[in-house]
């Protein structure tokens, strides 16, 4: 991200300068935060849902030869589920997994309330595929990851992806040590979780793809007022992303 103009992300992707890998936070006045516009700004509410609408069709519709949608995933996430209600209980992790944090139990390391996580790719299996759905009859899940086709994914699934993908496939995740991992050796979708056959999971968000084919994109409608140059043009002095 470029602090001082967010809309950069825009010109790299048309110019063909978008990195391998690339990190995009928005404005605190486009994060989604609700309770936050104002007289100030009486359209906000589209705000958010633009800028990743933008982002993604100037990735769809990129005629790179890089960084076009045959070779790009776009993960969209939040970092919490934004105070509203969820109705599946978190799952509890698998305490082994978790051995040298705290008093080896996992106790200080589990599951919250669920967030959104949005893949837009190529190669997605089919129209409207959701990972790990629960149709909310009988007892909520509590260990992960669920039987096939469902998955339970965390913020360490995208690490363990990104390296994955630009690594050595297969070659065994980096560790601080044997007892203290990174987030994405600790996944419950990758290789490294002794509930998750390599089948089902050699990769983190696996399920997510089917190389077998690809699909056309379809751009996304934005309106007027939050086009592309309203984002580059933006002239109001950054906000955080979070100011709770």
């Amino acid at each position: 991200m470029n602090d001082t103009n967010p809309g950069q992300i825009f010109t790299d992707i048309s110019q063909c300068k978008l990195p391998n890998v690339t990190f995009v936070t928005p404005d605190g006045a486009w994060s989604d935060h609700s309770g936050g516009c104002g007289a100030a700004y009486p359209y906000c509410a589209s705000v958010g849902p633009s800028w990743v609408a933008n982002l993604v069709n100037n990735v769809g519709q990129s005629t790179c030869t890089s960084g076009n949608f045959l070779d790009t995933v776009v993960l969209i996430t939040w970092d919490d589920w934004g105070g509203w209600y969820d109705h599946v209980k978190p799952p509890q992790p698998v305490s082994s997994s978790l051995l040298g944090y705290f008093n080896s139990t996992g106790q200080n390391n589990v599951y919250g309330l669920r967030v959104p996580l949005l893949v837009v790719s190529a190669y997605s299996p089919s129209a409207g595929y959701v990972s790990g759905s629960w149709n909310g009859q009988g007892a909520a899940p509590t260990t992960c990851p669920l039987s096939t086709p469902q998955y339970c994914h965390d913020f360490g699934s995208i690490l363990n992806f990104i390296e994955y993908v630009f690594g050595s496939a297969g070659k065994p995740l980096g560790e601080i040590s044997s007892q203290y991992h990174y987030a994405d050796y600790l996944a419950l979708d990758g290789p490294n979780d002794p509930l998750c056959t390599p089948t089902q999971c050699p990769y983190s968000l696996a399920d997510f793809f089917n190389f077998n084919h690809s699909n056309a994109f379809t751009p996304i409608n934005v309106p007027v007022r939050y086009s592309v140059s309203y984002f580059q043009n933006y002239s109001l002095p950054p906000q955080p992303p979070d100011n709770d």
